[in-house]
């Protein structure tokens, strides 16, 4: 590889950061931004830079791969569920003494929460080119350039049409360039090129070829989990190891593409044009706070992956001692914690492993019995229920604190941002408060009791009315919605709060 000019300047989180930074964005999903995203952050790590990888939207999937690539705990930058002041902190935040970011888009570059905002004078509505929870949003906030990946399949010069139509929609994007994926050949390659440069006056920054090895297995919630594919995806390093030689092939072929493809040297000095971020109060990461000392247990393995890694480190950040374990491996709850974290992943998936854990499953009940406060998200919640029909009928029991049975449906139940209600007192919130969160699930949890005290009351696009929701009772919440501390740390204050009154219990031999 040719070497290149990497001089970057430095950051300082508190001041104005300089931070050379790209969104990769594309004109829908599926036209190659995790796969370019990725061999970007590998191409830059191997030159020696320390890359802070991030992914636009609500995924929890896509950033381990980032972490594969790279070395780096992938960000997830949410500006529908987190306001501007949140997105830039979180972005200064973790992006301070890296070398560069690159930003992994959502769906399509305009793609995010529709919605009408009130125009002026007369009061009609006016339309948001860039809505929020869009990459062309959190490009804007950040004063990101852009580059967007067109698919050439089924398409030559009329891609000229379509970078054009992105450039003009939203003129405040800096678009800065394009990249061509799905090439069938060389000719094919030039007849875009030329067309994306010459109709639409953007620059093609190279290509990347159709290749079957250059492909990620998917499941219905998307990609197949990285912690799936390779093993030791370690829950406190970045050490991994991969499943077989399939894997090897694929990041050697990825690597290739991405040297032989496009122009490093020129994505580079585009990303170094973007602008210095301004200065900030630290709301989030206040230095003010003063932090709980509580040990707090963290389900973390393959059947378990699903975690906003700012809401990790915001745990930690208030006095949290992360303990991981893994309900596929693991025979007890670790010792000496003081509160439980069960996040979202493919639980069944991996169902008959972990309904034989009945040891641990115990273990859970005697720390809800004992008042311990126990979060679980999703996948976490299934965790929690009776157990999990199947799809062939067969029960598989698990560990039996919330009422009611998971089963999987053959189509998706839900999909999307929701805002709710919390119905009682529960471990984050006072009853009456109002959360921000987001839904994605092909399971349904059935059979619930009259009397099952419910956590919220929940109200989508696509719904109706609200519909109440998940389970609050004493210490456990559990819930199909997923959080983001940074939409209000009152939430993660409060869980330590209670964290920490378990941890007094225990000192005084109450418990």
């Amino acid at each position: 590889m040719a070497s290149l000019d990497t001089t970057i300047s430095g950051s300082n989180p508190l001041g104005p950061m300089t931070l050379p930074r790209l969104v990769i964005a594309g004109t829908a999903s599926g036209v190659g931004k995790t796969l370019v995203s990725i061999g970007l952050e590998r191409a830059y790590a191997r030159m020696g830079l320390k890359i802070q990888p991030y992914k636009v939207g609500p995924d929890y999937i896509d950033p381990g791969y980032h972490q594969l690539a790279c070395g780096q705990r992938a960000r997830n930058l949410d500006s529908w569920l987190l306001s501007p002041e949140a997105v830039q902190e979180l972005f200064s935040h973790s992006g301070s003494g890296a070398d560069l970011a690159i930003i992994e888009g959502v769906m399509g570059l305009y793609d995010g929460k529709i919605r009408d905002v009130s125009g002026e004078g007369d009061g009609a509505s006016q339309y948001e080119l860039s809505p929020p929870g869009s990459a062309a949003h959190v490009a804007k906030l950040l004063s990101c350039p852009v580059i967007l990946l067109i698919d050439a399949r089924r398409l030559s010069a009329s891609a000229g049409a379509y970078a054009l139509g992105f450039r003009e929609y939203d003129r405040e994007v800096n678009l800065v360039g394009t990249i061509i994926t799905q090439v069938g050949s060389s000719r094919h390659y030039q007849e875009i090129k030329r067309a994306v440069e010459q109709g639409a006056g953007l620059p093609v920054l190279g290509c990347i070829p159709r290749d079957a090895a250059l492909h990620i297995p998917e499941r219905y919630l998307g990609l197949v989990p990285a912690e799936e594919q390779w093993q030791g995806v370690a829950a406190d390093s970045g050490t991994v190891t991969a499943k077989s030689g399939v894997v090897d092939v694929f990041w050697n072929r990825l690597d290739e593409a991405i040297e032989t493809g496009l122009e490093l040297k020129r994505i580079l000095e585009l990303a170094k044009t973007a602008p210095a971020l301004s200065a900030y109060k630290p709301r989030l990461f206040n230095s003010n706070i003063k932090p709980h000392k509580v040990r707090l247990g963290v389900a973390k393995d393959a059947a378990f992956n699903f975690y906003y890694e700012d809401n990790l480190e915001l745990l930690a950040h208030l006095g949290a001692e992360l303990v991981c374990f893994s309900p596929l491996q693991d025979q007890a709850l670790p010792p000496g914690i003081h509160g439980l974290y069960l996040g979202g992943g493919f639980p069944e998936i991996f169902i008959k492993e972990l309904s034989r854990k009945q040891c641990l499953h115990e273990d859970i009940r005697e720390a809800a019995r004992q008042g311990m406060p126990i979060y679980a998200e999703c996948g976490g919640l299934i965790y929690l229920s009776q157990g999990l029909e199947a799809a062939d009928g067969s029960f598989y029991p698990l560990a039996g604190i919330v009422p009611g049975k998971a089963r999987l449906q053959k189509k998706r139940q839900a999909l999307g941002y929701v805002q709710a209600r919390a119905v009682r007192d529960n471990i984050l919130a006072s009853a009456g408060e109002q959360l921000t969160g987001h839904r994605f699930h092909w399971s349904t949890l059935t059979e619930f009791p009259a009397d099952t005290p419910r956590a919220y009351e929940v109200s989508a696009h696509n719904q109706e009315a609200p519909r109440l929701e998940g389970y609050a009772k004493d210490n456990v919440l559990a819930s199909y919605i997923h959080l983001h501390f940074g939409a209000n740390i009152k939430w993660a204050e409060r869980y330590m709060d209670f964290c920490a009154g378990y941890e007094r219990s225990i000192f005084c031999g109450r418990k």
